[in-house]
Order: structure tokens, then C-alpha cells, then sequence
């Protein structure tokens, strides 16, 4: 790994956190970002070298701003950003509370849009990467998930624009497309995981390992393990009325596939009580 300094994002637990020791454990200085002071602090207490502490909810956008500041630092330049915090609400789209879906989009997208943007323009002189955490199934409009699945669909879209955008500069973009990966948050979103076969979980460790050598080596796109290479090479051959189609039998052929989320809970924001449940 060639990076000095990271700036991960959501990196208190799951695949964010796993960036942050992967890092950390190669000699990477590492930028810790979540809404979690607390965590973050455990977090960095474990961590060898001389983590940094930034607690700052991406939904809000004094918060965010100083998240840009701290990637426009050319005193202390960040040569890696790891987009991936996220929020999720799950659920029936009419009978959502907007201002949480707002929220969803303002730390899926609108967040990972601004990093991106401060991250490119601190990195065009002297090089940099950035690896942006979407989903296998982003192709997949998800209903009882409509909104997260389409910021999960902007992420993808938006990064592989970039990184063409980029081609003659020394900036690289890396889609990251996890797909079932034991965090723990699929229990946070009471999430009923019962119908998935155990040879499709990943772990968080897997992804983040996977996603940072291919981030080294310029892929477009990291699949964590062959057997997602293979399922993600075929979803690229699915026509997309087909893939529309998956996403619908997913939620219609288990009745309790998703189920609303209590009041004011976000995706991997509130501590499972299964830390090593299955989740994305």
C-alpha cells in the first residue's frame, strides 16, 4: 500500500472499520470519520501509528464542511479517501418520513459527492486515490428500499464518471461493490437475513483487504472474492428488466425482507446487539 495518510469514513465499525485497521496495519496514517465520538475513540486506541479523530455527522452540513476542510489541508495532504459511511431507512416509500429520507441522501450522496470534489482537487497536483462504497446490487431498484438503493445507484454512476473524467490526471476512483458482508448492521436494521445461503457472506475484512489492493492497482471496480466477480459479471450481462425483476422477487417472495427501522435509526449507526450478525 502507497498512501501516507487515509480519510475513512464510517470507519467505527464494519467494512469502515476494517479499512482503518487494514491501513493502519500497513504504516498508513489514518483520518477516522463517524458520528460516533466514542467508538472513534476506542477505535483509534487500537489502532498502531497516530490515528486522527474526526467526529462529524455527514447529514449535517457544518459537520460535513469540516470534513472538506481537513481533505483541503495541503499542510497535511490526504493522498487516499475511503467513502463509506451510509445511512439507510427501510420500508414502504409512502409511508416514509421525508426528512429521514432526506438525511439518507444527504449522507449517501450528497456527502460522498462534496468528500469527492474536496478530495480530487487537494489530490491533482500530487496524486491520490479514492474508493467510494456501493453495492454488487446498485443495478437493482429495491422496493421497501427505494431510496437507499438509489443513492447506492448514484455512487456507482458518479464514480465511474469521475474516474473517466480523471484518466489523464494522477487522481484514480475505485467503485468498492461489497455484497453480503457480516457487520452486524443487517441486525441494526432489523433486517432478516434467514433466507440467504452462508456461502454469499463476506467478511468486512475481505472487502476492505480486496477494495484497497485493487485501489492500488488502479482497478474501475473491486468485487470482494471470485464468487462475487462471477455474480457481478453476471448481473453486467442481465438485461435490465431482469435485474428490476430480482430486486422485486427479493422483497416479494419474503414478506418480512424488510421491516421498518425505529424512529431516528441509521444504518450501522447504532451499536448491534450481535456485533457478529450477518450484514452489508
Amino acid at each position: 500500500m502507497r498512501w501516507r495518510l487515509a480519510m475513512v469514513t464510517g470507519a467505527s465499525r464494519g467494512i469502515g472499520l476494517e479499512f482503518a485497521r487494514e491501513l493502519a496495519r500497513v504504516g498508513t496514517r489514518v483520518i477516522l470519520v463517524s458520528n460516533e465520538p466514542e467508538e472513534l475513540e476506542r477505535v483509534a486506541a487500537e489502532l498502531p501509528g497516530e490515528p486522527e479523530v474526526l467526529a462529524a455527522d455527514l447529514g449535517d452540513a457544518a459537520q460535513l464542511e469540516r470534513a472538506e476542510a481537513r481533505l483541503l489541508d495541503r499542510a497535511d495532504p490526504v493522498d487516499l479517501l475511503v467513502n463509506n459511511a451510509a445511512a439507510v431507512r427501510t420500508g414502504p416509500f409512502v409511508d416514509a418520513d421525508v426528512e429521514s429520507q432526506a438525511d439518507m441522501i444527504r449522507v449517501n450522496a450528497l456527502a460522498v459527492c462534496r468528500l469527492t470534489s474536496a478530495a480530487v482537487r487537494s489530490m491533482q497536483a500530487d496524486g491520490g486515490t479514492i474508493c467510494n462504497v456501493s453495492l454488487l446490487l446498485h443495478r437493482s431498484p429495491m422496493p421497501q428500499n427505494a431510496v437507499y438503493f438509489a443513492t447506492k445507484s448514484f455512487i456507482a454512476n458518479f464514480t465511474l464518471a469521475v474516474r473517466q473524467e480523471l484518466e489523464d490526471t494522477p487522481v484514480s476512483l475505485t467503485l468498492v461493490c461489497p455484497g453480503f458482508t457480516a457487520t452486524g448492521a443487517h441486525v441494526d436494521a432489523d433486517y432478516d437475513t434467514s433466507w440467504i445461503p452462508g456461502w454469499l457472506w463476506s467478511k468486512p475484512e475481505t472487502v476492505a483487504q480486496a477494495a484497497l489492493r485493487h485501489a492500488a492497482a488502479g482497478r474501475a471496480v473491486s468485487l470482494p472474492d471470485r464468487k462475487y466477480a462471477a455474480l457481478g459479471a453476471l448481473i453486467n450481462l442481465m438485461p435490465q428488466p431482469l435485474v428490476t425483476l430480482s430486486g422485486r422477487m427479493s422483497v416479494g417472495g419474503h414478506p418480512q425482507f424488510f421491516r421498518s427501522l425505529r424512529p431516528g435509526q441509521r444504518f450501522g449507526r447504532t451499536p448491534s446487539e450481535d456485533p457478529e450478525a450477518p450484514s452489508r
